[in-house]
């Protein structure tokens, strides 16, 4: 598994939170969050074999968020004003990281174009 599908499928799981507790799913939802760092902590050194610093901050800092916004969200009680808050707080960090995933997908695959040998051919 590659670092930003590790970090696009934590936000993707993040964004299903609110819809999978309204649904009574809340310990799936941990348990599918546990196996799949398992199974990419497992598999690591077979599909990444060097992370970089800004990497390794970026894969941990896309779960972290989320974890963090749990507790919050387990902590502090909503205001009766903003009933949903915890809500669009999670929604607004899950589009960030969709933003940022997309973004870095865009600049590989340019980065990877000007390096192929692939050009088209002037005759």
């Amino acid at each position: 598994l590659s670092i930003l599908g590790m970090i696009l499928n934590s936000a993707a799981l993040a964004s299903m939170y609110p819809l999978l507790v309204r649904d009574g799913l809340a310990i799936p939802y941990l348990t599918l969050h546990v196996i799949t760092w398992s199974i990419w902590w497992i598999l690591r050194p077979f599909s990444v074999p060097e992370l970089r610093s800004w990497q390794v901050l970026a894969l941990f800092a896309s779960p972290a968020a989320s974890f963090l916004l749990h507790l919050i969200e387990l902590k502090v009680p909503a205001p009766p004003r903003y009933p949903d808050i915890h809500v669009l707080l999670l929604m607004m960090v899950s589009a960030g990281w969709f933003v940022l995933s997309f973004l870095a997908s865009n600049l590989l695959q340019t980065r990877m174009a000007e390096r192929s040998d692939t050009k088209p051919k002037r005759e």
